[in-house]
């Protein structure tokens, strides 16, 4: 695992979870070590609630240690992030009750007004977050939308620098074709299917496991119908100005 994925990319910091879940998120971390403080206080020890949290530790074990670190690796584990930080949340409010014995009654209440505060603080930070999503990086899918109204049959829509911006094949009409040209990028590129029954799972001996460029991927400039790129008043040898051509 770690010489396949050091051929693409290393980072030796971790995820930032907090854009996703903003404060949920080390919540969600503090979950196994505020659990078992509050089973031991209470000198109650009970396995099922480690059970339920083991799945994202053990997750996020493995997604630290890789060298390579994208924030997609951790979505099998996002309703296990919320559990935990939900897990945390009952225990606050729990606490009260042990915590605080004859008053428990006046901070049991000011302990569900502060979750509730809780809550609605981050309600208002996901939604910005998604306010933030939609605002500014909503380009290609509006750009796709246009794409995907190409009336010519067989047209070829080709790709430079923006590869990694093209969200899949079904954002380009049926009858149509995805291609790559030659740009900056040296790495593998993503491969056609085979246009057979068992196109869909068949092996391609021109793939690599060590993120090798593959030049069959490519085709010839003349022969794109259209071009999607992004100019930002940059230009290489591979990669020219193709609107002012």
């Amino acid at each position: 695992l770690r010489k396949h994925q050091a051929v693409v990319s290393t980072q030796s910091t971790g995820y930032n979870g907090f854009l996703n879940f903003n404060f949920a998120f080390p919540l969600a971390l503090l979950a196994l070590p505020i659990y078992a403080a509050f089973t031991m206080l209470k000198g109650e020890i009970r396995g099922r609630v480690g059970y339920l949290l083991a799945p994202m530790y053990t997750w996020f074990a493995i997604m630290f240690l890789a060298p390579h670190k994208e924030e997609r690796f951790l979505f099998p584990v996002y309703p296990f992030i919320s559990l935990a930080a939900a897990i945390v949340l009952y225990i606050i409010w729990k606490s009260t009750a042990f915590c605080f014995g004859y008053f428990y009654k006046h901070m049991k209440e000011a302990s569900i007004v502060n979750i509730s505060g809780f809550f609605i603080l981050y309600i208002c930070l996901s939604i910005a977050r998604v306010t933030a999503l939609e605002s500014y990086y909503r380009a290609p899918m509006i750009l796709y939308k246009d794409v995907y109204r190409i009336p010519e049959e067989g047209a070829v829509v080709c790709l430079g620098k923006e590869w990694h911006r093209f969200p899949s094949s079904f954002f380009v009409p049926e009858g149509a074709q995805a291609r790559f040209i030659k740009s900056g990028f040296t790495g593998q590129l993503p491969q056609r299917y085979y246009e057979n029954v068992n196109g869909t799972y068949a092996y391609r001996r021109d793939q690599n496991d060590g993120n090798r460029e593959e030049p069959s991927v490519y085709v010839n400039i003349k022969q794109c119908d259209y071009l999607v790129d992004l100019d930002v008043g940059l230009e290489g040898p591979l990669e020219p100005r193709y609107n002012t051509k």
